[in-house]
């Protein structure tokens, strides 16, 4: 076999590969469950609190934008100036006649990766979350294949749930703004039902829901 031959076939074996690392690639990026994958390969590494805020055992992956930086910095204990009181801020949900007929809507919607009813209202939600918090006791979820009830029962997943010791509403905004995927974020009072909770929420704002003053929750946009 001469010199032409073998690198003629040197050429179309590297172009074979380079295709299957590109279908690789394209998997990873437009599907959902490619997008889990990736994810489940960016574990990030364990966080320790202290006294002083969020204090990272080692940095995360360089990169990696799904999940937010896990140090944030000295927290201010300041009031952001953006902050709206005994308000949280939510997307669009529907009227449906029951939990399966919610699950049925997710079913059938190609984006949603989990939903929530709660008193006759259903919300399909597209984005993965990373976390739960503690909500209405009658806030029920579920997914495309089950519904968690009643294991989860009176809890909601959110973007991201991050604890912020002597924190402030401008410590979570700030938190907020550090995360590629946060359009909105909730800040949790001391002696609220998730005491200095920053959570970050992923879903596009559609409502403004006005909540009791007890509840010590504090809500704003990312900017």
């Amino acid at each position: 076999m001469g010199s032409y031959s073998l690198t003629l076939i040197r050429t179309e074996v590297a172009f074979e590969m380079g295709m299957l690392r590109l279908q690789a690639f394209l998997f990873l990026l437009l599907t959902s469950e490619g997008k889990r994958k990736y994810r489940e390969s960016k574990t990030l590494p364990p966080v320790s609190n202290t006294s002083q805020g969020l204090v990272p055992e080692t940095r995360p992956q360089k990169g990696y934008r799904d999940l937010p930086p896990s140090y944030i910095g000295q927290p201010t204990n300041l009031e952001s100036p953006c902050e709206e009181q005994n308000v949280i801020f939510v997307e669009s949900s529907i009227p449906v006649s029951g939990i399966t007929e919610c699950q049925t809507l997710c079913k059938v919607a190609k984006s949603c990766e989990f939903f929530t009813f709660n008193s006759g209202n259903c919300g399909i939600r597209t984005y993965s979350p990373n976390a739960y918090v503690n909500g209405s006791p009658l806030q029920k979820l579920g997914t495309k294949t089950d519904i968690l009830s009643p294991i989860l029962d009176g809890k909601v997943f959110v973007g991201q749930a991050i604890e912020i010791f002597g924190g402030n509403s401008l410590d979570c905004q700030r938190s907020c703004q550090q995360d590629f995927n946060c359009i909105s974020w909730t800040w949790n009072e001391a002696g609220g039902l998730n005491p200095e909770i920053c959570v970050h929420n992923y879903g596009i704002t559609q409502r403004k829901l006005t909540v009791p003053t007890a509840s010590n929750i504090i809500s704003g946009p990312k900017f």
